[in-house]
């Protein structure tokens, strides 16, 4: 349900961005959200670069009755993969990707042979071990801490994949955590490499 609401309270947003006046009907609507405990955190809002609208609301740390000051850094979990999802479609809608891109391309490591490809990725088909099935890397993700390509790399192409791409629905982190890495030292990931610079 908050995933609703949330999502809800950026499509409103993003109307009234490009609708005047904004400012009022924004703060409004969030006010709201918190009012019924629907929202807590930072809201800042650019338009053609500029700064339109900012603010914070609700708390950062209920049990310590600690507000929102405008500069913490929430975790967003799965929210991002909407955004991940957006940008790599955007990237087919280019012509500078496509769903049957083998990911061999970019992670030449993670079971070449398998056929895996980003429309696997995308919709939670690949097979790819699900990360947080690793007590290690479980451990560090929910403590906030960031693990390294290097080890994501190494899970994923030492772990045998659950099924075979395609043929099963299971909803995955992996497959998200992908596409903002590349194997190669020095070398930008999928999504810088084609000219999309998303930092989530």
């Amino acid at each position: 349900m908050k995933i609703i609401s949330v999502a809800v309270l950026l499509s409103f947003i993003s109307v009234c961005v490009y609708a005047q006046p904004y400012n009022k009907s924004i703060d409004s609507l969030i006010r709201t959200y918190v009012s019924l405990n629907k929202f807590n955190g930072n809201v800042l809002i650019t338009k053609a670069g500029k700064i339109v609208f900012r603010g914070a609301y609700g708390f950062r740390d209920v049990e310590a009755n600690s507000k929102c000051a405008g500069k913490e850094i929430f975790q967003l979990a799965s929210l991002t993969k909407s955004f991940t999802a957006v940008l790599i479609l955007k990237l087919i809608e280019e012509k500078k990707l496509s769903p049957d891109t083998p990911i061999s391309i970019y992670f030449p490591g993670i079971h070449p042979d398998s056929g895996i490809t980003v429309a696997n990725l995308l919709n939670h088909t690949s097979g790819i071990r699900e990360v947080l099935r690793d007590s290690v890397l479980r451990g560090k993700i929910f403590a906030g801490m960031k693990t390294s390509q290097e080890e994501l790399i190494s899970y994923f192409s030492s772990q045998p994949l659950d099924f075979a791409p395609g043929t099963v629905f299971s909803y995955s982190n992996s497959g998200y955590d992908l596409p903002r890495h590349d194997h190669r030292k020095n070398n930008p990931h999928v999504l810088r490499r084609s000219g999309k610079t998303p930092d989530f």
